[in-house]
């Protein structure tokens, strides 16, 4: 499918990973762009849509390769931002959904729900989320993992300047969906972090890289339920 839409653009798909089965339902919306329908399909599978350095589309997972070295404040690092938000996590998340069949209510239907805490949020501070699409606990907990994982991921986004585009002297270029060493006191960071985008620069000021960096349980899906026919709007 993705080969398929991104074909009159000249852009090759390479999945790295198993992408499942067909899927049941899976219909663009008119006026939808074509990269948010594949998102939204990859996040029902648990995959990521990144991009390489010959322009592929590439469906893969969280990566588990490393850079050649580390992100050093003092040594390769020259600018950084990022910010520590939390204003969209919460310390508990509570997912409902209808579930067919039940008999509970005049349509039918009966309200079923799953959950998920973060415990770094060391306050009560609840969410309560409704699915689009019909589900089971199963599906409902497993969406609210995801909505925990993905805001906290968010909220630890940094973006690291540093010389050059190679990551050592003549070596290889950054590349996305890498883990790389960030030693950053200044953002509080010692320790892994994923590679998320790279933007390779040059202007007056020579050349340079922008990599932005979050933490790799962001990106750690979990599958959510497949949306059905009805879901769709055409």
């Amino acid at each position: 499918m993705a080969s398929k839409l991104c074909q009159p653009f000249g852009i090759t798909v390479l999945a790295l990973v198993d992408v499942g089965a067909p899927f049941k339902v899976a219909r663009l919306a008119s006026g939808q762009p074509i990269f948010d329908f594949l998102e939204q399909l990859a996040r029902i599978r648990a995959v990521r849509l990144v991009t390489d350095p010959k322009g592929r589309l590439v469906i893969t997972t969280a990566g588990t390769a490393y850079a050649d070295t580390a992100l050093v404040f003092g040594d390769n690092i020259r600018a950084a931002s990022g910010s520590n938000d939390t204003a969209q996590r919460f310390s508990q998340y509570t997912v409902t959904a209808q579930q067919d069949g039940l008999n509970l209510n005049a349509e039918g239907q009966a309200n079923v729900s799953g959950g998920a805490a973060d415990t770094r949020i060391g306050r009560y501070r609840p969410i309560t989320i409704e699915t689009d699409t019909p589900a089971d606990i199963g599906a409902c907990t497993q969406r609210a993992e995801w909505e925990r994982n993905t805001r906290f991921g968010r909220g630890q986004r940094v973006v690291y300047t540093v010389s050059d585009w190679q990551q050592t002297a003549g070596g290889r270029t950054w590349q996305p969906n890498e883990l790389v060493q960030v030693v950053d006191p200044w953002q509080g960071i010692n320790g892994e972090r994923l590679i998320t985008e790279v933007r390779l620069i040059s202007d007056l000021q020579g050349k340079r890289s922008e990599i932005t960096v979050l933490p790799r349980a962001a990106f750690v899906l979990v599958p959510l339920p497949e949306p059905e026919e009805e879901d769709f709007v055409t």
